[in-house]
């Protein structure tokens, strides 16, 4: 039975050098390290993929970083820098995780690097206890350089921030902040020798103590110590005191998140726009309502805060249903929000000037797209991969966009539609097998002229394979089609795979100069369609 299920899908020609076979039994080419390396850091793993689970990508992935790591240590810690400090994915973990490989390696170089660089990737409290509990799986213990990155991320912060990371992230994956602060036993001066002493034994008698960090800890233990939600709100907003210092008795009073809402960062109030609606505070008209809409409406501010467009995607996908994925809150959504929410995904990317390229967006909307989520997210991969598009559809003039699984599917996408209605549109599409190869083989027979193709897909294709049930797979690549049709068409197009998942294919080959292969959850991602389109990169 299972010699006659590989037959079934078994390739139709031998595969060539750097070719391999998809886990749907088609032919695609190996992602290089370096490919891969880029895709966790930005994918991760959480969830894992329709056909891997999530445990056997991680594993996968903590391979291939480790090959990296001892191909070229600065340049991985450089990569994972770069991508954590740009705020390129939604989810700083990856990074963390690979940063905390880099410090146990084996190479003295990777191990110096990567403790330089903790303080640019563990910028707050769970980061940094996240990296303890990574190092810690890893076999990681505590000697000179470990206790040194450590103590120099507390003595760093000022005396005040170095409290407000004490008060929102005591702990994280069981590990707290007095557990660093006993192994690494930074040397202090008095007023952060305060906070690491509050940090460690807790409220304490605080006789002759002054300065910002004395009086914001004050604030926080009189917010315990009132029973008046008005008073509450008060020394939040005189104080700036976090929603996670806040009784929680408290968290069900308008009063109290409008005074929270003050202060809050832009993470915490995107996360926060159900619970603030269900309270009643955004309700239509008001200045909390106006307020959010216009942080939300603010690039720079978006762009400072490094929130990334996908994560506003599945704030807009979750606020927009009226309730959330987990538990039983409900709330009645602002349209006003909304409306904001849908505008800052699009504000959240770098501006991107049209190059005037004819230029096909195809989307794989196959089955294994569907049932890949997104950096653990309630979106599923052809769901983000069809926003991330729709950047270059609003961009670019003569752009269009054609969806395919097993087929060409009709699908209307155009740049005025909503974001909540482009991800209608796509769960209204059927499912099926993957032919990456359609779009370009379609334009061929058209005779459509075009000069980039640009695919946003896991890889997983049926392409060069054999039998699949009553089907068989076109037996020419995404590759041989590109060049068949530069042939044919005596256009010397181009295309850009934006891959979707953290596995070892793709449909680009790297040996071609006009082919190449991006992450497709990359916030850069419609800069660098633009950039090759032009023949910049």
């Amino acid at each position: 039975m299972v010699a006659a299920y590989l037959d079934a899908i078994a390739p139709v020609r031998p595969m060539r050098d750097g070719e391999i076979q998809t886990s749907e039994g088609g032919i695609a080419h190996a992602a290089d390290n370096w490919t891969r390396l880029r895709r966790f850091l930005i994918l991760g793993t959480e969830g894992g993929n329709f056909y891997t689970p999530q445990q056997d990508l991680t594993i996968e992935n903590v391979g291939v970083v480790t090959a990296c790591l001892n191909e070229d240590a600065p340049r991985t810690i450089a990569e994972i820098i770069t991508i954590s400090l740009e705020g390129r994915a939604p989810k700083n973990e990856p990074a963390i995780l690979a940063l905390a490989m880099a410090s146990v390696h084996k190479d003295i170089m990777s191990r110096t690097l990567a403790f330089r660089a903790l303080r640019d990737v563990c910028r707050t409290g769970t980061h940094i206890l996240h990296f303890a509990a990574y190092r810690e799986a890893l076999g990681g213990g505590w000697g000179r350089g470990m206790r040194s990155a450590v103590g120099t991320w507390f003595t760093a912060q000022t005396p005040r921030d170095l409290a407000y990371q004490a008060v929102k992230y005591p702990s994280r994956d069981g590990w707290a902040l007095a557990d660093l602060l006993r192994l690494s036993h930074p040397k202090m001066d008095d007023e952060r020798s305060f906070v690491a002493k509050y940090i460690v034994d807790g409220w304490t008698e605080w006789k002759g103590t002054e300065g910002e960090a004395a009086t914001f800890l004050n604030a926080v233990r009189s917010c315990g110590e009132t029973d008046v939600p008005a008073q509450v709100a008060w020394i939040i907003k005189n104080f700036r005191v976090p929603r996670e210092a806040v009784p929680t008795q408290y968290l069900n009073s308008a009063t109290v998140w409008d005074a929270l809402l003050a202060d809050m960062p832009m993470t915490a109030m995107i996360r926060n726009l159900g619970k603030m609606t269900n309270v009643g505070l955004l309700v239509a008209g008001s200045d909390a309502e106006r307020t959010v809409a216009d942080r939300l409406l603010d690039g720079e501010r978006l762009r400072k805060a490094r929130v990334h467009p996908i994560s506003i995607l599945n704030a807009l996908r979750v606020y927009e249903q009226g309730h959330g994925e987990r538990g039983s809150l409900t709330w009645t959504p602002s349209k006003r929000v909304v409306n904001a929410l849908d505008e800052a995904f699009y504000l959240a990317f770098k501006t991107v000037a049209p190059t005037g390229k004819r230029i096909r967006i195809a989307l794989d909307v196959s089955g294994s797209m569907d049932g890949s989520k997104i950096a653990g997210m309630a979106l599923s991969a052809r769901e983000a991969s069809a926003a991330m598009a729709m950047v270059t559809l609003a961009t670019e003039p003569e752009a269009h966009v054609v969806a395919y699984s097993d087929r060409l599917v009709g699908v209307n996408l155009r740049p005025s539609m909503r974001l909540d209605e482009v991800i209608r549109t796509l769960r209204s599409i059927p499912m099926g097998g993957t032919y990456c190869s359609l779009p370009i083989m379609q334009a061929t027979e058209a005779g459509a002229s075009i000069d980039l193709f640009a695919s946003w897909t896991d890889s997983e294709t049926w392409n060069g394979g054999g039998m699949w049930g009553h089907n068989r797979a076109p037996s020419m690549t995404a590759s041989e089609a590109l060049r068949a049709y530069r042939l044919r068409s005596g256009i010397e197009a181009r295309h850009v795979v934006c891959a979707m998942s953290a596995n070892n294919v793709s449909i680009a080959d790297p040996r071609d100069p006009g082919q190449l292969d991006v992450c497709g959850l990359d916030a850069a991602t419609p800069q660098i369609i633009s950039d090759f389109a032009l023949g910049l990169v």
